[in-house]
């Protein structure tokens, strides 16, 4: 089992900074040291900070203290990140970080793979045997009819030679390939890719709770279609492709154009194969030279490749531990809370917006409300029209917007068709709304509309009122069982009449929104952050309180950072919550030493982006300057996105976020990681305060 905290220090994950000094004692660095040393030794590295995410994640799947279940979606989820960071930044790093970025990839593997054995073992515990690869061949018996009747049909062997050459490999796709030898001949290579829509394991006959996995079973029944071939040698391999859209400069239509580019992108290059150790070493030479020719890619060696398919394993998992009735193996249920202004008014949120404005913490709170707002807006005569951004969303979301537009509403979607790895159901929920008459727009050109949105429009007394709704995360009821986000809706007349310009903006391509309370991207967001952390700074070199609270995904905007770095030494504290990929440097004298940065990593992913500045009273105050965002501070939110910041006017909702939740997070020991000068991770003492238990525990008006 691995023990919290010994993992966050390893290998190349110990030193994550870029620069021509190493830090191996921040604390005798002077500050006209740190002015005078190269730029980039002042950040940690963007890539190596996201595998220390991967690496803190991990230690969740390692803890004792986290359910069997929860652990073996603990591992899914970093084993996931880890493709992730393969296929989107292996080939655009930089090549003096590539060598470290390789060698913490491939711990992080063998790490995901002992702590994969770990817990199928603790599983045994409960009646389910999953073995890697080994079997008796008594358990195949019984089994001949199911492979004959479900498995065999779809395989298709591909012999590689001369006449056949290698055939093409999808992305994640599991292959086999067989080395065989047909007598006197020379040997020769067969390759399988095992399709889809086949079993991902198949129960033996015996009663005992045993899986084989569909690999192990096609390997053994391989005679079934190599016919009179001898196999000299069997191994396992997946590919891990670069996931990116080669988009056109200049298109007719940007529909199209991801259509086109999605048929395209399974044939990107391969960043990496992935293969079973069974694998003798010429084969794994073969395999390299026919996939990664380009140099571009790695080869992994692993015991089990393609424990990525995490979806079918915790399905097989979860349902055996329910069947034996395993007591712990799931978190506790929480029961959302209702909201007391929502109950007032029978769930109506128009009625409660009337009264004031309302913040929803998901998943603490019930998303259906989310989803009963628009359902009510679309149902209601009232309502002239709905406008709303979708950036990952689900059919629960669209269709309320469906029947308000085949009820004759005018109903605008600003749909992003290059939402990654949502592509083409976006592309798919386009053509749906577009066919009852919905306005679909794609957004602006260069960019990537990332805000969380959206506006109802209502005839009341004669006159057109605005209700308004801005969100840290997406509008999608899967995402809000599993992602912490606020949500705040409100009937405030300016900022409703200054999202109207937000959207106009959009589906005009206009240059500027035009907006005074919002702050909106690429527009000038960059510029009022900077700003206000000055403000910060001034107030603090006039000898009057100040402070900054933060919570973000990521930060790597060095502007930005600058920013903080500089109000930091002009005396201002500064907490910050950054659940990812961290490029600030805190803690180092003369640089950065009032700057606390910390990683929470629980049941629910942190997902909010918030800020608070003091404005000359101590934090926490009625005085302070809250906003709440759709952005992290990247240079890809700043300026190459849409993104809008809105500031909390409610004083009862900004001593909730401050008091309530933003005080809780600073406070967490027991999910918290602190971010040390280095960039590694250490986990404080627990002192038995969770934040997350707290939030789904202690009721507060929303």
């Amino acid at each position: 089992m691995v023990s919290r905290g010994a993992l966050c220090g390893a290998s190349a994950l110990g030193q994550v900074a870029l620069g021509d000094e190493a830090l191996t004692d921040s604390s005798t660095k002077e500050k006209a040291t740190w002015d005078a040393a190269p730029r980039r030794s002042r950040y940690l590295d963007r890539d190596l900070s996201d595998l220390a995410y991967v690496r803190r994640i991990l230690e969740q799947a390692g803890a004792a203290t986290t359910p069997l279940a929860e652990r073996l979606r603990f591992l899914g989820i970093s084993s996931h990140v880890l493709d992730e960071i393969i296929a989107v930044r292996l080939d655009k790093v930089d090549a003096t970080v590539r060598p470290a970025l390789l060698e913490g990839i491939v711990a992080l593997r063998l790490a995901q793979q002992a702590c994969c054995q770990t817990l199928l073992a603790a599983v045994k515990d409960h009646g389910l045997d999953i073995d890697a690869a080994a079997f008796d061949r008594r358990e195949l018996r019984g089994l001949e009819d199911d492979f004959d009747d479900m498995i065999l049909p779809a395989l298709t062997p591909l012999t590689v030679d001369r006449e056949h050459p290698f055939p093409f490999i999808a992305h994640d796709r599991l292959c086999l390939i067989f080395e065989v030898r047909q007598p006197g001949k020379p040997a020769g290579v067969v390759v399988l890719p095992l399709p889809m829509g086949i079993p991902d394991f198949m129960a033996v006959q015996t009663g005992n709770g045993r899986q084989l996995r569909i690999e192990t079973l096609v390997a053994a029944y391989a005679d079934r279609f190599l016919g009179a071939h001898e196999i000299v040698s069997v191994a396992l391999f997946r590919l891990i492709r670069a996931n990116d859209l080669a988009i056109a400069e200049d298109f007719a239509d940007l529909r199209d154009e991801i259509e086109r580019t999605l048929e395209a992108r399974p044939r990107n290059v391969v960043l990496a194969l992935e293969i079973s150790t069974s694998a003798p070493a010429h084969l794994v030479r073969f395999l390299e030279a026919e996939l990664l020719g380009d140099g571009q890619g790695f080869v992994f060696r692993c015991a089990w490749p393609g424990v990525a398919r995490f979806a079918a394993l915790q399905r097989l998992v979860n349902d055996a531990l329910v069947a034996r009735g395993a007591k712990g193996a799931f978190y506790p249920r929480q029961a959302p809370q209702e909201l007391p202004v929502l109950a007032r008014h029978g769930g109506d949120l128009f009625a409660a917006m009337r009264e004031q404005d309302v913040v929803m913490h998901w998943p603490y709170h019930r998303f259906e409300a989310q989803i009963d707002f628009l359902r009510r807006a679309a149902e209601d005569p009232d309502v002239v029209a709905i406008k709303q951004t979708l950036y990952r969303t689900d059919e629960e979301i669209v269709a309320p917007l469906v029947a308000a537009a085949r009820s004759g509403k005018a109903v605008t979607v600003v749909l992003e068709l290059e939402a990654r790895e949502n592509e083409r159901h976006n592309v798919a929920l386009s053509r749906v709304l577009e066919a009852v008459g919905a306005r679909v727009v794609y957004g602006i050109i260069g960019l990537k509309v990332h805000a969380k949105l959206l506006l109802v429009v209502r005839r009341e007394g004669g006159r057109l009122r605005e209700y308004a709704n801005f969100s840290t995360g997406n509008y999608h009821p899967g995402s809000a069982q599993h992602y912490a986000d606020l949500s705040l809706f409100t009937a405030d007349p300016g900022l409703a009449r200054e999202l109207t310009r937000v959207f106009n903006y959009i589906t005009g391509n206009l240059q500027e929104a035009g907006t005074r309370e919002l702050v909106v991207a690429p527009n000038g967001l960059r510029e009022f952050l900077v700003d206000a952390i000055a403000t910060e700074a001034a107030n603090a070199r006039r000898g009057k309180p100040s402070g900054i609270w933060l919570k973000l995904n990521s930060l790597l905007d060095t502007k930005v950072i600058d920013a903080l770095y500089e109000a930091s030494q002009a005396g201002v504290p500064i907490n910050a919550v950054i659940r990812r990929h961290c490029a600030l440097r805190p803690g180092v004298a003369g640089l950065s030493d009032g700057i606390e940065v910390k990683s929470i990593i629980g049941r629910y992913l942190e997902h909010t982006r918030m800020v608070c500045f003091a404005n000359g009273r101590p934090l926490p105050s009625a005085h302070a300057r809250v906003f709440l965002s759709s952005a992290d501070w990247m240079p890809r939110n700043l300026d190459e996105r849409v993104e809008v910041l809105v500031p909390v006017k409610s004083e009862r909702i900004r001593a909730m976020l401050l008091n309530h939740v933003m005080a809780a997070d600073l406070r967490d020991t027991d999910q918290s990681w602190l971010l040390q000068p280095d960039g590694s991770y250490r986990s404080p003492t627990p002192e038995g305060f969770c934040a997350q238990t707290y939030f789904a525990t202690t009721p507060y008006l929303g």
